[in-house]
This record gives structure tokens, C-alpha cells and sequence, in this order.
């Protein structure tokens, strides 16, 4: 993807789960149809939302008192600023 060619490999930089969008790390999380299924099995639709709005390179934001569903596998860390 776009990482490998910033690092020198000769890739075209293109989704190899789509064909569809630069390979990006927003494509695969927000929009490559490809991920959508393990992406919904994650996050749930508030967050992609807010994620599809605010677009590639920006934070996705939820209005104070949102509720965020986030099914989670193993240990993670999660930060929340107010």
C-alpha cells in the first residue's frame, strides 16, 4: 500500500482487498468495501459515521453525551478527552 511505496517498494499503491482506493489506513478502517464486515463487527455505525464526515487525515468526533458501541477482542487502550 501507500506505506510500502513511501518506503521505497514498488507497489501501486492501490487496495489489494478492493481494487478500488488508494491503500490507505483510513480506506481500510472507514471505506474499502472489502473490510466493511470485520469493521462492523468492531465499531459500531456512530463511530463510522462520525469517522465518514470528518474524512481522511482529520479525528472523528461524536457530540458529548453520544453512545459509542466498540466490541473489543483483546487488551487495548482507550483515551477520552472531554
Amino acid at each position: 500500500g501507500s506505506r510500502q511505496k513511501l518506503a521505497g517498494y514498488r507497489v501501486d499503491g492501490i487496495c489489494q482487498l478492493c481494487f478500488e482506493a488508494d491503500d490507505t489506513p483510513y480506506h481500510r478502517l472507514y471505506s474499502c468495501e472489502a473490510c466493511s464486515l470485520s469493521r462492523e463487527e468492531v465499531v459500531g455505525p456512530e463511530f463510522l459515521a462520525a469517522a465518514a464526515m470528518a474524512g481522511d487525515g482529520q479525528p472523528a468526533t461524536l457530540p458529548a453525551g453520544s453512545t459509542l458501541t466498540v466490541r473489543i477482542s483483546r487488551p487495548v487502550t482507550i483515551t477520552i478527552e472531554y
